[in-house]
Formats: C-alpha cells, structure tokens, sequence
C-alpha cells in the first residue's frame, strides 16, 4: 500500500464521517439553543440556557470546519488524493 492510498483510505474512511457526524451534532445543539432561545423568551434562564447552546453549536462547527479546511490543506501540501 502505497502512502498516498494510506491517506486517502484515512481521510475518506475515518476522518470525512467523523467530521459529518460531528457537523451534524454541532447544527443540531445550534438550531436547539435557537428553539429554545426564541420558544422561552419568557424566562431569562432558559434563554440564557438557550444562548450557551447556540454559542457551543458554533463553536463546535467552527471547529469542524476547521478541522475539514486543515485536512484539504494538508493533503494538498502532500500532493495526495483525499477524495474517494
């Protein structure tokens, strides 16, 4: 097995779903802070608990699309496929 399909093998197998999952659970926390944020404007604790969910959401899709943009880069500065 040859480095380049060593990387592409670990880019497309592990780390592509694990960024998807973990996009998806950091949209999810997003858009439940928003629900909750709008649904109990009412009651400043919830809201306030509702503002720590939306800001962790994007957070964590910070994060995950940094991790996405780091992993490209660095397949590109070692010239090797990181598409299936």
């Amino acid at each position: 097995m040859t480095f380049e399909a060593l990387i592409t093998k670990i880019t497309t197998g592990i780390i592509d779903p694990l960024v998807g999952l973990m996009v998806a659970v950091a949209g999810l926390v997003f858009l439940w802070g928003v629900v909750e944020f709008i649904a109990k404007a009412d009651n400043e604790t919830a809201r306030a608990k509702g503002k720590q969910h939306i800001i962790w959401g994007l957070v964590g899709l910070t994060i995950m699309f940094t991790v996405w943009g780091l992993v490209r880069i660095l397949c590109d500065f070692l010239d090797v496929s990181c598409n299936s």
